[in-house]
C-alpha cells in the first residue's frame, strides 16, 4: 500500500493506492464506470503516467464530474492522467483489507532494473 498526495484539485490530500501491474484490472474482470482500465504496455517507463481512482474518491475529490477523466494530476512528484473511475460495486481483495486503496498507477516494469543484481524479483499477475 502506498500513500499518495494528490493535489491540483483543492488542498493537497494524501490518499492510500497501490501500484499494480497494467493487467491487473483484466485479470479481475473488472470493468470502469468511466474512463478505461491500464492498457498493456502503461506499466513500461514514460508510459506509467495514468491512474485509475476508486468511485468514492472520485465522487469526493471531483464531484462525480465526467471531466476528471483525461485531467492530469499532481501525483507526489509526478503527473499522472486519470483514465477510468472503478463502478461503486468494486470490492477489493483480501490484499488491501487494512487500507482501502483509492488510487491505482501501473507499477513500474524495468527489465533494466532486474538485470543489474540483487535478489529483487518482479511478479506479474498472469492468468
Amino acid at each position: 500500500m502506498w500513500l499518495f498526495t494528490l493535489s491540483g484539485t483543492s488542498e493537497p490530500t494524501e490518499t492510500p493506492g497501490l501500484k499494480v501491474s497494467a493487467n491487473f484490472f483484466d485479470l479481475l474482470g473488472v470493468a470502469p464506470q468511466l474512463g478505461r482500465v491500464f492498457a498493456a504496455a502503461e506499466d513500461q517507463p514514460g508510459r506509467n503516467q495514468v491512474a485509475v481512482i476508486s468511485h468514492d474518491f472520485w465522487q469526493r475529490r471531483f464531484g462525480g464530474r465526467a471531466d476528471a477523466i483525461g485531467q492530469p494530476r499532481r501525483l507526489d512528484d509526478g503527473t499522472h492522467t486519470v483514465i477510468g473511475v472503478l463502478r461503486p460495486d468494486f470490492r477489493q481483495s483480501a490484499l488491501t483489507v487494512e487500507y482501502r486503496a483509492e488510487i491505482w498507477i501501473p507499477l513500474l516494469l524495468d527489465p533494466a532494473a532486474n538485470r543489474r543484481g540483487g535478489r529483487r524479483r518482479l511478479i506479474r499477475w498472469s492468468h
